[in-house]
C-alpha cells in the first residue's frame, strides 16, 4: 500500500504542476480532483485489506478446525483401540476365574503397546502354567502307576505270607501229632 502511495504522489505532483502552470482555478479543481480520486483509490485498497483480512481469518479459522477434528478423530481411535483391548483380557480374565482355571486361554496380541505387552507376558505365564501343571499331572499319572503297582505287591506279599502263616500252622499240627507222647 505504501509503495503504491508514494508512486501515485510522485505522478500526482507532476499533474498539479502542470495543472498550475495553466492557472489558478485549474489547479484548484485539478487537486479536488486529484483527492476525490485518491480517496476513491484508497478506499478501494482498504476495501481489499479487508476482505484479504477475512479471508485470511477464515482460512486459519478452518484450519483450526480441521487440526482440532483431525486430533478428536485420532483420541477417539486411540481409545476405542484401548478399551476394545482392555475388555478383551477381561473376558480372557472372566473366564479363568469364573470356571475351574483353564489356563488355556490365550490374549490375541494386536499391538506392541503397554496393553499388548501385558498381554504378551500373560501369554508366556499362561504357557508356563500349563507347562507346569503337564509335569503334574504326568507326575501323578506316573505315581498312579506305581502305586497300582506297589497295592498289587502288597497283595502278594499278604498272599504270600498267609500262604507262609498257613504253611506253618500245618507244619506245627503235623508235628504235634508226630511227636511221641509222653
Amino acid at each position: 500500500v505504501f509503495v503504491f502511495l508514494q508512486g501515485e504522489a510522485i505522478g500526482a505532483r507532476q499533474y498539479l504542476v502542470d495543472k498550475a502552470s495553466l492557472g489558478r482555478e485549474h489547479f484548484f479543481q485539478a487537486l479536488k480532483e486529484y483527492r476525490s480520486e485518491n480517496a476513491k483509490r484508497l478506499g478501494e485498497v482498504q476495501h481489499r485489506n479487508e476482505t484479504t483480512n477475512q479471508f485470511s481469518i477464515l482460512v486459519a479459522g478452518s484450519g483450526l478446525i480441521a487440526l482440532f477434528l483431525f486430533f478428536a478423530i485420532v483420541a477417539i481411535l486411540f481409545i476405542r483401540s484401548l478399551s476394545q483391548s482392555l475388555r478383551r483380557m477381561v473376558t480372557v480374565f472372566q473366564a479363568i476365574s469364573a470356571g475351574e482355571g483353564d489356563l488355556t486361554h490365550r490374549l490375541a496380541i494386536n499391538s506392541q503397546d503397554e496393553i499388548g505387552q501385558v498381554g504378551t507376558h500373560y501369554n508366556a505365564f499362561a504357557q508356563r502354567i500349563d507347562n507346569l501343571v503337564g509335569i503334574v499331572q504326568r507326575s501323578l499319572h506316573g505315581l498312579e502307576k506305581r502305586a497300582l503297582e506297589l497295592s498289587a505287591n502288597a497283595e502278594e506279599t499278604s498272599a504270600s505270607v498267609n500262604q507262609i502263616s498257613a504253611t506253618i500252622t500245618t507244619i506245627r499240627e503235623l508235628s504235634q501229632s508226630q511227636a511221641p507222647a509222653g
